[in-house]
């Protein structure tokens, strides 16, 4: 049954992006803080 569940949620985040917006974000975060240590070297 958990597993149907899980299976579930799943195909919704894949069909309507309920995650989306918050992983684009947090991928967006990550970027900025870490592009320029390695630009600078660091």
């Amino acid at each position: 049954m958990i597993k149907g569940v899980v299976w579930s949620a799943a195909q919704l985040q894949d069909s309507v992006g309920i995650f989306h917006r918050r992983m684009v974000k947090s991928v967006n975060k990550f970027i900025a803080e870490q592009c320029p240590k390695v630009v600078a070297g660091g």
